[in-house]
């Protein structure tokens, strides 16, 4: 049996490599125990997970350069509560920022020919949840995402409270998750998981 160590750089070489199967192994390791040490700070289980789904993009997004220096565990927990922490001083910051594959960035990411039709279809189911949305939360939901536009910014446009900006993008992501999980029941959590990127 490999060393807690040895493991970690097993599974750093794996994800510098761009091997899904690394990225998932730490997605089901620690996912579920991050989510609970991050309510803490931001008392929101919803805020907490999208919080934990944006830490694992990170590292999907710079894992051919990614170094842990410490294990992977203190890496994940020292960055879940940075990320907490930040998402607490400025609230209008996209912390709860879950996204999706587009057509454009489908073909960036380094999966087998199964796995990046998998995300396609993914990507047409989530296109399509999106224009099931009712009217006013699809808007503010694709200002954040499309746009890019910051909570105040879309609250500002809007003329509406940031409050009520993160409340229903919140609605547009629990819809979504909703949606896609009656197509990918068992696989789920690492579609979405290998699909975040921004809209």
């Amino acid at each position: 049996m490999l060393k807690s160590r040895d493991h970690d750089e097993l599974i750093q070489k794996q994800l510098n490599a761009g091997e899904v199967s690394a990225l998932e192994y730490l997605f089901h390791q620690y996912y579920d125990d991050l989510c609970r040490y991050t309510v803490v700070f931001v008392k929101d289980l919803d805020i907490a997970e999208n919080i934990i789904q944006d830490l694992f993009v990170y590292i999907w997004e710079h894992r051919e350069t990614i170094e842990i220096h410490l294990s992977f565990e203190s890496y994940l927990y020292q960055a879940a509560r940075y990320k907490a922490l930040n998402y607490k001083r400025d609230n209008s910051r996209k912390a709860d920022k879950i996204s999706f594959l587009t057509k454009q960035n489908v073909d960036k990411v380094s999966v087998g020919a199964d796995a990046a039709i998998e995300l396609r279809e993914l990507n047409v189911i989530i296109n399509e949840a999106i224009t099931l949305l009712p009217e006013r939360c699809q808007q503010i939901f694709k200002l954040s995402r499309s746009e890019e536009l910051s909570y105040r910014e879309i609250a500002e446009l809007m003329n509406i409270s940031i409050s009520t900006v993160d409340n229903q993008v919140n609605t547009a992501l629990k819809r979504i998750k909703t949606h896609v999980h009656r197509y990918y029941p068992e696989m789920y959590s690492s579609l979405l998981m290998i699909g975040l990127c921004n809209l």
